[in-house]
């Protein structure tokens, strides 16, 4: 391929449609990352998630430390993610979703720091190269 040849491709290239493409493709692994956040017993926004009581260490068994969102599991085994656009809805399709949303905030969904680091440097990046080069012909190493 000449100069001039990938110039013409990089030109009609639509970065933002290969981004929405790159996200929807990995919208299992950003709802991985988030499972993995929750367990950590951190929010979204780096905050700590508020320590269990006593009663739910002492009668229920919860490990001492941050809430991590896990009774049953089915809470976390139903987040999904949801690309509309330029908007990353995450949510489960849990009953105890709004409960738990309404007493820790929103900030239970998303990613940030170094979760967000990972998503982008395993899942993502890897999915948005391929699309660059099905697109233009370029390869990364």
């Amino acid at each position: 391929m000449t100069i001039k040849q990938l110039y013409r491709k990089v030109k009609v290239m639509n970065e933002e449609s290969l981004i929405k493409q790159a996200l929807s493709e990995t919208q299992d692994e950003l709802a991985d990352v988030n499972r993995d956040r929750m367990l950590d017993g951190v929010k979204a926004n780096g905050v700590e998630m508020p320590p269990y009581s006593l009663r739910s260490v002492n009668e229920f068994g919860k490990i001492p430390g941050p809430i991590r969102l896990l009774d049953t599991g089915a809470f976390q085994q139903n987040i999904k993610v949801n690309i509309q656009g330029d908007i990353v809805i995450t949510e489960s399709l849990d009953s105890k979703n709004d409960l738990l949303v309404n007493n820790y905030g929103e900030e239970i969904f998303g990613t940030f720091g170094q979760y967000k680091a990972k998503y982008i440097d395993i899942d993502l990046r890897p999915v948005f190269h391929r699309l660059i080069t099905k697109a233009t012909g370029l390869k990364f190493r």
